[in-house]
């Protein structure tokens, strides 16, 4: 894989883990704005987006929808006959569990049922369900299953492109995942290309690597020890 090709991957693997990263939980007392178009949840699979869904250009609905739909076909929502404007309206996970949806004055529109006085977060699962959870519920990924679980999934995403896309420029798709490996890639390739993704959109800007850092590491990448 070429200069380019790795370039091309690695934006591919920024756009995906800053989904991950930045929109994978609401946590208690934060909420998601009809005024912020990133203001989503995914699910861990990328299956399922959890969010404010346009039915208008005044009126909007909270709802979860196929990721990958073009038409992003909505599988549930929370207000579909009590639809909210779309500016000053907001979703909000208080302390005591309760999710509650208001309009741009305040007034609440939709409420959950749950109570709890341990909640931890709010979380889009990968069969699209919605739900907070209490602290006894605790995440035992570590560091590497995470980038290993995002690794495959973005190579499962490139490979439906390659479906997609037969016949057209896009080749650097083709030159990542080979048909004749039968499913198999360059691991330690792609490894390199996830951490440097993740470099990439460190919280801290101060650790982020520079252009020249990104050109270097493009550029010495092991084209080597493919496994499956």
């Amino acid at each position: 894989m070429d200069a380019h090709s790795a370039s091309m991957f690695a934006l591919t693997l920024v756009h995906l883990l800053s989904h991950i990263s930045a929109h994978d939980f609401l946590s208690p007392g934060s909420s998601l704005s009809v005024d912020r178009s990133s203001d989503l949840l995914y699910s861990p699979d990328g299956t399922f987006t959890c969010g404010f869904y346009n039915i208008s250009p005044n009126a909007s609905i909270f709802s979860v929808w196929f990721s990958y739909s073009a038409e992003k076909t909505v599988v549930w929502s929370a207000n579909l006959h009590r639809p909210v404007y779309t500016w000053g309206s907001k979703i909000k996970l208080n302390i005591d569990g309760s999710m509650v949806l208001q309009d741009y004055t305040g007034q609440i529109v939709w409420k959950n049922n749950v109570s709890s006085s341990n909640v931890q977060e709010a979380r889009l699962l990968e069969n699209g369900n919605l739900i907070v959870k209490g602290q006894e519920w605790e995440k035992t990924e570590d560091e590497d299953d995470e980038v290993e679980k995002v690794l495959r999934r973005a190579v499962r995403m490139l490979a439906d492109n390659v479906k997609l896309q037969k016949g057209s420029e896009q080749s650097w798709i083709a030159d990542f995942i080979d048909s004749r490996l039968n499913g198999q890639f360059n691991y330690l390739q792609a490894r390199t290309m996830v951490k440097l993704a993740v470099s990439c959109i460190d919280g801290e800007g101060s650790k982020r690597p520079t252009m020249e850092n990104v050109a270097q590491v493009l550029l010495s990448v092991d084209e080597e020890s493919i496994i499956t």
